[in-house]
């Protein structure tokens, strides 16, 4: 079992061709509060397209609590491979959280990762730590509501892709299940939602099912 004490988590942006989507979550990442943790790593992952304005702002956006790195993938990978590269960057950093360009961060995101992540990132009963909570429960088309158990958190079996942190133990799990099961797909007759047996074959989401 890996001790986390001391990690720091990469945090790890996806992007693709939107430049104002870009723009938005890292000045939202640059406003959150760092105070007590150095040498942040700040991966900006950029998928194959012919929009260099993207190139652009990653490579002037300025990183004060950490490294920056740019990785710029030469052939075209599609949403759910790009969010696979992201996360085997486990292996290099321990622990990451995957932001894709549309989201908006909380000034307090990265403190409640890494205190998630040392509280519970050495369960093995739990597979990632989410960066948001649920309000509607998809499948059903009805708002969700946690019960009220005194805690200030809760438990859910579902994927997260609005934000979220995997660690490497996390993420080498997920990938081993991957391997076993990627090739098997999904058919009408499964016994799932009907909305999870629509998505396309490129969601990372449909991936982690």
């Amino acid at each position: 079992m890996s001790d986390l004490s001391h990690v720091m988590p990469a945090i790890v942006v996806v992007a693709y061709n939107r430049p104002i989507a870009l723009t938005q979550i890292l000045w939202s990442i640059s406003r959150a509060q760092f105070t007590g943790y150095d040498n942040i790593p700040l991966v900006i992952s950029i998928d194959k397209s012919d929009d260099e304005t993207v190139t652009q702002i990653a490579e002037s956006f300025i990183w004060g609590y950490g490294t920056k790195r740019i990785i710029k993938h030469e052939s075209r990978l599609g949403l759910r491979n790009h969010i696979l590269a992201c996360g085997d960057l486990t292996s290099e950093y321990h622990a990451v959280i995957v932001l894709e360009d549309d989201l908006y961060v909380s000034p307090v995101f990265y403190d409640y990762a890494v205190q998630a992540m040392r509280y519970f990132g050495e369960d093995e009963a739990i597979s990632g730590i989410s960066l948001y909570a649920y309000d509607v429960n998809e499948h059903a088309i009805v708002r969700f509501c946690a019960i009220d158990d005194g805690n200030h958190n809760y438990f859910l079996q579902s994927a997260s892709s609005w934000g979220q942190l995997w660690t490497r133990r996390q993420w080498d799990g997920f990938r081993h299940w991957y391997a076993e099961n990627a090739d098997k797909g999904v058919t009408a007759d499964d016994p799932l939602p009907r909305n999870v047996i629509s998505w396309k074959e490129t969601s990372d989401r449909k991936s982690v099912v």
